[in-house]
């Protein structure tokens, strides 16, 4: 872990701003030299902050703008403001507990939703950091406190929302975690004890994670959200309640645009699906429809045919307005084989295409190697299988 030797009267006194606008894209040896003839305490954090800072303006626009201070494992495992903002905008109350406060993103978010945060965090340097930026962000109701969570809990104050990111880096290892048991603190051991001082319980967990293994292996679970941003799946959200009568929601949230796109249906119903190969456009669904496991009830629900329960494309005769995924005009359809996609490419003049596959035997870039295919252009060529087993290529356009 990075040591700051954080100073706050050095911090306020600093001109973050035009630091950055001297020093950003500038020769780097140049501002070492630069700072190693000031003997602040801020010189590390600084460095850290030319190498965050060119991501950080479009993950947290608002905390950049304000000219914020970042440290590199908060800011990694921090939210961005549009998950924040979502997430905050399912909850509202007198107060929350965050046992997981880290960079503070989450933080701010629920700030507006709540009259009191209490935001809890065992790295007092980080914490000294959270401060100030709330200062700067004129954030006055995030009750910042130096504490380990599992301490924390053992006193009786309830709360309306509890709120846990587990560490997924924990000091005891180097290496990123993905299971429940593993993150700190663990929901498995604390969660018993976290539904005597609260009613709800709101998890952020790995989008690595299966939802399956999730379900069975917690208690009480109510919803799960499955968060993408640019077709990117970012994070999963699981609400448990006190009261869950285990009949589940699953939510598959687009963020993407100025409006949330979202689909929602209950865990594992059994939906009427139509497996079809033809139609005149062709669908692929959002990463998070598939990873929510919704892929056969949005088909359902739009009156599509999927190809296969395990190809995840669909396939229908009508353009349609926010659909959640890419949609095609299909120009063909063949049955596959080398020879057969080899005249075709050859016959249309076929050189340069987009290519993707789901339950097929090759792979992307075998073939491309195989049809001799360049990457990019205004062809898309889908390959997959149909319920009958049938390997099909599929050239579209969008």
């Amino acid at each position: 872990m990075q040591i700051y030797n954080i100073n706050i009267e050095d911090l306020s006194l600093f001109d973050l701003k035009s630091f950055l606008n001297e020093n950003l894209g500038v020769d780097i040896s140049k501002t070492v030299l630069k700072l190693s003839q000031n003997k602040r305490s801020i010189n590390n954090l600084l460095f850290t902050q030319l190498e965050i800072y060119p991501k950080a303006v479009s993950k947290l626009p608002t905390f950049t703008s304000n000219d914020c201070y970042f440290t590199s494992k908060s800011f990694e495992q921090s939210s961005s403001e549009a998950t924040a903002l979502f997430k905050a905008s399912l909850f509202k109350g007198n107060n929350m507990l965050d046992l997981s406060g880290g960079l503070g993103v989450d933080d701010w978010a629920f700030s507006e939703k709540f009259k009191l945060v209490v935001s809890i965090d065992k790295d007092e340097e980080l914490n000294k950091i959270v401060r100030f930026n709330f200062d700067k962000l004129n954030v006055k109701n995030v009750d910042r406190i130096d504490a380990d969570a599992n301490e924390f809990i053992k006193q009786n104050n309830h709360y309306d929302l509890i709120y846990l990111d587990a560490d997924r880096r924990p000091e005891s290892t180097e290496k990123r975690v993905l299971s429940l048991k593993e993150g700190e603190p663990n929901i498995i051991v604390i969660q018993e004890r976290l539904f005597e001082i609260t009613d709800t319980i709101l998890l952020k967990l790995s989008p690595m994670l299966d939802i399956t293994a999730i379900i069975n292996e917690l208690k009480n679970v109510s919803d799960v959200y499955v968060i993408a941003y640019k077709n990117e799946v970012k994070e999963l959200l699981v609400t448990l309640k006190k009261q869950s009568d285990n009949n589940i929601q699953i939510h598959a949230v687009d963020i993407e645009r100025n409006k949330n796109i979202q689909y929602t249906d209950t865990w594992k119903n059994e939906n009427q699906v139509v497996y079809h190969s033809n139609g005149s456009y062709f669908f692929e669904p959002a990463l998070n429809i598939i990873k929510a496991g919704l892929s056969a009830s949005y088909a359902s629900k739009l009156n599509l045919k999927m190809l296969d329960r395990n190809s995840y494309y669909f396939t229908g005769d009508k353009f349609l307005k926010d659909f959640m995924g890419r949609q095609f005009e299909v120009i063909t359809q063949i049955v596959f084989s080398k020879s057969a996609v080899k005249n075709y490419l050859k016959l249309n003049n076929i050189e340069k295409a987009n290519v993707s596959k789901r339950n097929f035997p090759m792979e992307v870039k075998e073939i491309r190697n195989e049809f001799q295919l360049k990457d990019g252009g205004d062809d898309y060529l889908f390959f997959a299988q149909n319920s009958k087993k049938q390997k099909l290529l599929f050239h579209c356009r969008k």
